[in-house]
């Protein structure tokens, strides 16, 4: 407590360990590892190292700090003296390796007096200053190649520190030592940057403070902590940022990858369409062609992946803001702040991250790219807070060495829909890619390779039937395939020539079918129920005989039945249905309606344990329902437990997590925000069935917030093997 104590006093330490902690979240936001876990203050088993103490996975790093008005020069006495620094450093380097082992250990020193240029022959290394040998020698360590007056040095200080040999150079090398350090937060420009960093800065060192006064008989603040003490929620992290291999069968265009090629190499900056009917394979074309080493500065932009639930939120413009400048800033890291916190932030950051890129490519040629794909599927969802198409940035903006590319349908690329600035530009031919279907000759190589033969004329009717568009021509050979009767004419009759819009060719195939009132309502339900649809829940619903005839009748070349799954070969049928299945009646909310059918789902879904898809999908239904109470109601501890118990892997329940945190924040429930914060922790931790499955029953039966916050963390140590 004394030490404890004395940091009221003495507030450089928490300044300097702020600025540290800082650091070291961003280096783990920047590298989206999550090997950060952690810092402990005053701690006592750290020697004289214990100011505080970081902790990676892999790693620790206990710190010293003195500070002094003063500022007087540190001397080689007060290095190496009868009371010397160096030995207290490497006393803390040895206590902290016997308590971590596996980890690496380092230890810093920090102050902000400088170190000594003065050279006397009385002083304990004559031949050298304080600065002169710190700043040319230490980080270098003893070396068989020193002359005698650098080996005298070394000499003296292994004299001093009891180390020698493997282990003196062991501990020169993870010993950083800092003098002259700035009070932090130190100074800089006033821009919105900094004054982020300032806010979070002051922010986390106030956090420091409130924590040691209320947490008398702990030391570690767990990651979580700190991050969610600077503002920043994490939950839009970890994005997937790649493209999956397409269920079509894939044939690249060389035509259009040519062309696009040739378009990055012209264009020195702005922006560039691609685009094209669905389908037509876009997105695995840019992601092709632009995935290697050619282009190391590309950053792609999935605002939509197929089978995924999170597409909703990708499709707001803060989660491309978090999730593009975390990826820019491996490149260029002049940024101060940590993370982006809003639209503003996110504003001004993509703007350094575009000066930078033009400054790069002055230097070497090389040019930065963001894609963003999937604008059309942006224009289809309803009430976003703020979507992507209303944040990219004005074309004049955009500097040569930074390439923005769109990847869309092209109805996503006109004006009303995107800025009128950006739909010119991107109107351009110079600027604008048209994906066609493939060649004929690209179509017959697809399908010579079908298990089943065909001849050079079924291929022709193949090409013509489907324009060479991918998705089209899927249709067509799974119908083919699917019946070793089935000819290609008779696919062809049933799946219908394509003329180019696909949309025309789904109102064609379904829009007699959509004008049934039940028939709507069961493929409103089977579209947003999708990618969740087992068939033998489906045999459950009260209308099961209708959606056989569904499936026979109307849904049979659109879907797939595998593993006991069906699922739509393409989203872009998803989308159509989710658009035609919504009330034509004058004056009704389209959002409305979406609750409407996802309360329906929630409803069929319930009772079902969280090892079933069919469970877990339940929470996404209640979610999109607004039905927040019922998904915290869900996520209840013996719900999850059965999921531990049956070792479900972390990224299943991960979604489901973040959905009852987003529900209790909707509630303002603080309780259950710690209660599923500390869950989900622990939940990624697990090591084994009774070890989670304990520690979860016993958090969830405390009512008591500042209890549950004190047991996980005893729990937790022992689990992780800190205690």
């Amino acid at each position: 407590m004394g030490e404890r104590w004395a940091r009221w006093g003495y507030g450089y330490q928490d300044k300097v360990a702020t600025e540290r902690i800082l650091d070291a979240l961003r280096t783990d936001l920047i590298d989206g590892t999550e090997e950060f876990e952690g810092v402990r203050l005053a701690d006592l088993g750290a020697g004289r190292v214990d100011d505080f103490v970081l902790v990676w996975k892999g790693s620790v790093e206990g710190n010293s700090i003195r500070w002094s008005a003063a500022a007087t020069d540190w001397l080689w006495r007060d290095l190496i003296g009868a009371s010397g620094l160096l030995r207290e450093l490497a006393d803390g380097w040895m206590a902290l390796r016997d308590r971590w082992t596996g980890r690496t250990v380092r230890v810093g020193f920090h102050t902000n007096r400088p170190a000594s240029n003065a050279i006397h022959h009385a002083q304990l290394v004559p031949s050298f200053g304080v600065a002169e040998f710190v700043d040319e020698y230490w980080h270098l360590g003893p070396d068989a190649a020193d002359s005698q007056q650098v080996r005298n040095a070394w000499g003296k200080i292994a004299e001093h520190v009891s180390l020698v040999g493997s282990e003196l150079s062991d501990f020169v090398a993870h010993c950083i030592l800092t003098f002259g350090q700035a009070e932090p937060p130190g100074a800089g420009p006033d821009t919105l940057d900094r004054r982020h960093y300032l806010k979070q800065f002051d922010s986390l060192h106030k956090a420091i403070a409130t924590w040691i006064t209320n947490n008398p008989d702990d030391e570690f603040l767990e990651r979580e902590y700190l991050f969610a003490a600077i503002g920043l929620r994490l939950k839009r992290s970890g994005l997937i940022q790649r493209f999956p291999e397409p269920d079509i069968p894939y044939e690249k265009n060389h035509a259009a990858a040519d062309r696009l090629t040739a378009l990055v190499d012209a264009i020195p900056g702005g922006y560039l369409a691609i685009t094209g009917a669905a389908g037509t394979g876009k997105s695995t074309l840019v992601q092709d062609v632009l995935t290697d080493s050619t282009h190391p500065y590309f950053v792609p932009y999935y605002a939509f992946l197929p089978s995924t639930d999170g597409n909703r939120d990708r499709a707001e413009a803060l989660t491309i803001f978090q999730d593009v400048v975390a990826r820019l800033d491996r490149f260029d890291s002049t940024r101060s702040s940590l993370g982006v916190s809003d639209l503003a932030q996110g504003r001004d950051a993509l703007g350094r991250h575009m000066s930078s890129a033009n400054q790069r490519y002055v230097l070497d040629g090389h040019k930065t790219i963001l894609l963003i794909d999937g604008l059309d599927h942006v224009m289809r969802e309803v009430n976003l807070q703020m979507p992507v198409l209303n944040e990219l940035p004005h074309p004049d903006e955009v500097p040569d060495g930074f390439l923005i590319i769109l990847s869309s349908q092209p109805q996503a690329l006109l004006p009303g829909v995107v800025s009128a600035a950006v739909a010119a530009t991107v109107a351009e031919d110079r600027r604008r890619l048209e994906v066609d279907g493939l060649s004929r000759a690209e179509v017959h190589r697809l399908v010579s390779k079908l298990s089943r033969p065909t001849t050079g004329e079924e291929r022709d009717l193949l090409h013509s039937a489907s324009l060479g568009n991918p998705l089209i021509l899927t249709y067509l050979l799974l119908l083919f395939v699917r019946s070793e009767g089935a000819s290609v004419m008779a696919a062809i009759e049933l799946a219908g020539d394509y003329e180019g819009d696909i949309e025309r060719y789904y109102q064609d195939r379904l829009s007699v079918s959509l004008q049934d009132g039940e028939t709507r309502r069961l493929l409103g339900l089977l579209c947003r129920a999708a990618p969740t649809l087992p068939v033998h829940w489906l045999a459950e619903w009260p209308e099961k005989e209708a959606i056989e005839d569904i499936y026979q009748g109307l849904l049979a070349p659109f879907v797939r039945v595998q593993d006991g799954l069906l699922t739509f070969i393409h989203d872009s049928l998803v989308a159509f249905l989710k658009s035609e299945t919504r009330s034509r009646l004058p004056g009704r909310d389209a959002f409305d309606d979406e609750q409407r059918f996802y309360s329906s789902l929630a409803d069929r879904s319930n009772g079902r344990p969280c090892l079933d898809p069919v469970g877990r999908a339940r929470v996404v239904f209640l979610t999109r329902a607004k039905r927040h109470a019922d998904v915290l109601e869900q996520l209840s501890s013996d719900w999850l437990r059965a999921a531990m118990h049956g070792f479900l892997p972390y990224a299943h329940l991960s979604p489901i997590l973040l959905a009852g945190h987003a529900a209790a924040s909707a509630l303002d429930r603080w309780g259950d925000t710690l209660r599923l914060l500390l869950l989900s922790h622990e939940l990624e931790r697990r090591t084994s069935r009774v070890d989670a499955a304990s520690l979860a029953d016993s958090l969830l039966a405390l009512d008591d917030p500042q209890l549950a916050l004190s047991q996980i963390k005893s729990e937790n140590r022992l689990l992780a093997g800190r205690g």
